[in-house]
């Protein structure tokens, strides 16, 4: 994660399995793209465990609410995570995306 963030903004783990990314060098339009991206390239990889093909995927929430206070915008990602997980999980999901509730 720290690696595809470089150059647009910083990433770090927030807690758990859980990572922030806070970025501003990607126009909104641009987002779900660069997240999906990313979502492409953990989906992708295989790590070798002895004989054994292990596989990650992820699911994300982008907040593109700049107006509000850092920790409003983390509580609107942490619900389009959950919702993204709700929804099948492996998703990218940003306010605009449709909500599978």
């Amino acid at each position: 994660l720290v690696e595809h963030v470089r150059g647009y903004g910083l990433a770090a783990r927030f807690g758990g399995e859980e990572f922030v990314c806070l970025l501003s060098e990607i126009p909104e339009q641009g987002l779900e793209a660069f997240f999906e991206e990313f979502r492409k390239r953990i989906e992708d990889t295989v790590v070798m465990a002895g004989d054994t093909d292990i596989r990650f995927t992820i699911s994300m929430g982008v907040a593109t609410d700049f107006e509000n206070s850092l920790q409003e915008m983390i509580n609107r990602a942490d619900d389009l995570l959950y919702d993204a997980k709700k929804g099948g999980r492996n998703q990218v999901r940003l306010p605009s995306s449709p909500s599978n509730d």
